[in-house]
């Protein structure tokens, strides 16, 4: 395996726990901050809810894994 595969599955695998990750911490926060909204949110159409929520989650997660990835700082 070269280290280009090593690498590029490193950048993958981080993406995917940074994913789940914030997939439980976004809602959680929003619950906290609104708990009256969140609720609503979920009232009204769960299934966009669902996506708003996996979307801002895999944003979240891609940023962070590119800037970790470009940043010499944070090399092994």
């Amino acid at each position: 395996m070269t280290s280009r595969d090593s690498s590029r599955r490193k950048y993958y695998k981080s993406v995917i726990f940074l994913f789940f990750a914030y997939l439980i911490l976004v809602p959680a926060v929003f619950y906290l901050l609104e708990p009256y909204r969140f609720l609503s949110e979920i009232a009204d159409d769960i299934i966009m809810f669902v996506l708003k929520i996996s979307g801002i989650a895999l944003v979240i997660s891609l940023l962070i894994s590119n800037w970790i990835k470009s940043d010499p700082e944070f090399d092994e």
